[in-house]
């Protein structure tokens, strides 16, 4: 996967969402679109401001409003922020690798509890090295390896094959001490024949050498056994040609006479024409990706209009929760105020809000923890010890005090308080002193 531009675009931006100013990234992204003119774009994003220039530079080629909104894009769940960079990027022909990367991102961080840096730790570990997969059914040739074929099954396969490995498969091996005469408990030992032949050793050299024969033996008995149908074997010839498995394929030739067609230096067993039968083939869907679609609706600071079996009550709840939690500094007067509130279009819940609002910004004993330029998470994702993900609404760290809040609409409930017990916990556990926490019923 890591092959495609496109997904490696997409990749490193969300790198560069994750650190604005980190260059390697800013460089990555810029290489996509200045592949012939990298070094006017070296020299723009060393500059202040640079990268972020060049950019909007690009004009129609990207959505220069939607890509440098870092604090937008990161209060998206990760499948919402591939879904932008898309429509950023105005990718929508039907690649096969960007369609894989979308899928696997789905199938992987389509939670809303999701985490962008667990997705980057993800595409190290396992996204990068991910191959395309082809239907049965497709008209293809998988290409691969005898290891990686093993348990599969394959028509048709064709075996180009020269040489295996012969002699010792491991130059040293670490052996035991045995000997008084040396205090290590261990030590390492060259098998090579030369090295170990008259030697109280030897029997190592001839224990490794049987050893990758048997390995040998088994890996070509899983290339020789994947064909369902045909086998091609392509190799050298026995009397001129190095391979020693063209002179071991060439001996079984002739131990099997009677049974083989000699066709000049082509050797047949069974029926050639028995692959090229027509083989019975599953419906083909009829259905293709024509375009990779994306709108620029988000669930943000709105409520999904779908069929639920939830109350109004309960989804205002959930409304009125998932705006809160994605306000970092709170309005300290009427005016700011209206300006956080101004984007919510149903006038009801845009009253309601005020009021819960108010009743924060009233509250003298909360002002601490709700003021300006204090030091903020908002629903930051914490890892347990037992790889259990937990998401606190806010987090606010002051000098002598770490506060853990968690907002709550409905009625009140133990469980609620165990949960910030929990909350609590873990960042003591990662070194946070003199923690506390508070359920803000609004």
């Amino acid at each position: 996967m890591s092959a495609s531009p496109e997904v490696l675009l997409l990749v490193n931006t969300m790198r560069y969402l994750l650190s604005p100013d980190d260059k390697l990234s800013q460089l990555s992204i810029a290489e996509y679109f200045c592949k012939d003119s990298m070094t006017d774009a070296v020299d723009k994003i060393s500059q202040d401001n640079g990268f972020q220039k060049l950019i909007k530079d690009l004009g129609d080629r990207v959505k220069a409003d939607i890509l440098l909104d870092i604090p937008r894009l990161l209060s998206f769940p990760v499948f919402t922020i591939v879904k932008e960079l898309l429509l950023a990027y105005h990718i929508s022909t039907p690649d096969a690798y960007v369609i894989a990367f979308i899928d696997a991102v789905y199938d992987n961080f389509n939670s809303q509890f999701s985490d962008l840096t667990q997705c980057m730790n993800w595409w190290e570990e396992k996204g990068r090295k991910m191959s395309l997969t082809s239907s049965k059914e497709t008209n293809a040739v998988t290409v691969t390896s005898i290891h990686k074929s093993k348990g599969l099954q394959y028509p048709v396969v064709i075996y180009p094959m020269k040489s295996y490995r012969q002699g010792n498969g491991m130059e040293t091996v670490w052996c035991e001490n045995e000997l008084d005469d040396c205090p290590l408990p261990y030590y390492i030992m060259d098998t090579s024949q030369s090295a170990l032949s008259g030697s109280s050793f030897e029997s190592l050299a001839e224990e490794e050498r049987i050893m990758t024969d048997i390995d040998n033996v088994n890996v070509m008995y899983v290339a020789h056994t994947r064909a369902g149908d045909a086998l091609y074997i392509i190799t050298g010839n026995p009397a001129s040609s190095r391979g020693n498995y063209a002179k071991f394929l060439g001996n079984y030739i002739r131990s099997q006479q009677e049974e083989v067609q000699a066709l000049q230096k082509e050797y047949l067993f069974g029926d050639s024409q028995c692959h090229k039968e027509a083989r019975a083939k599953e419906k083909e869907s009829q259905y293709t990706i024509s375009q990779l679609y994306s709108s620029d609706f988000t669930l943000q600071s709105k409520q999904l209009l779908s069929v639920s079996d939830r109350s109004y009550k309960q989804e205002l709840g959930v409304f009125i929760h998932d705006f809160l939690s994605k306000i970092e500094t709170f309005p300290q007067t009427e005016e700011e105020l209206a300006e956080i509130i101004d984007n919510v279009e149903n006038e009801t819940d845009r009253q309601i809000l005020r009021s819960v609002l108010l009743k924060i910004m009233n509250d003298a004993s909360l002002q601490p923890y709700f003021a300006p330029g204090v030091e903020v998470m908002n629903e930051t994702t914490i890892m347990n010890c037992d790889g259990q993900l937990r998401r606190p609404d806010r987090i606010v760290f002051l000098d002598d005090e770490v506060m853990v809040i968690d907002y709550k609409t409905g009625k009140e409930n133990e469980a609620y308080q165990l949960q910030l017990e929990e909350y609590c916990g873990l960042l003591r556990e990662m070194g946070y002193k003199n923690v506390k926490s508070m359920l803000l019923y609004v």
